[in-house]
């Protein structure tokens, strides 16, 4: 609103603004499953904990995933009453090709807005090196 006396000059500015929003329902720990580097053929498993933020239970249901033959996502429960945990376990295939890799995995609550969690899944897979002798 502008005034029309030029002596007192006077604008107001008014806006509207969402303070305290959305509030996320679950959460993940890590955030990145980040394998670093691993050599092909060993032990590569990598948990990440899902923990439910909200006031009331989440059914989980997984949206999109890494293909099956590359990585393998294994959620252990799918049902978290609030304040509940469970893990993801990510394992890499003995399909998988050398080199560097990523993924993601999406997972949310279902029926729950802000709940859509993505993990980024990376990495560098390499070959066991050869020891001189």
């Amino acid at each position: 609103m502008a005034c029309n006396d030029s002596t007192h000059i006077k604008t107001i500015l008014s806006f509207h603004g969402f303070i305290n929003g959305a509030r996320w329902t679950i959460s993940a720990k890590p955030e990145i499953a980040d394998f670093d580097t691993i050599t092909a053929g060993q032990d590569n498993k990598l948990s990440v904990t899902l923990t439910n933020l909200d006031s009331t239970a989440a059914d989980l249901v997984v949206i999109d995933g890494p293909q099956e033959d590359f990585i393998k996502a294994e959620v252990g429960k799918y049902h978290l009453s609030p304040g509940e945990s469970t893990t993801i376990d990510f394992s890499i295939s003995s399909k998988a090709k050398l080199g560097h890799f990523l993924s993601s995995f999406v997972i949310e609550a279902k029926d729950k807005k802000y709940s859509r969690l993505t993990i980024p899944i990376q990495g560098t897979l390499v070959i066991k090196s050869l020891k001189s002798k």
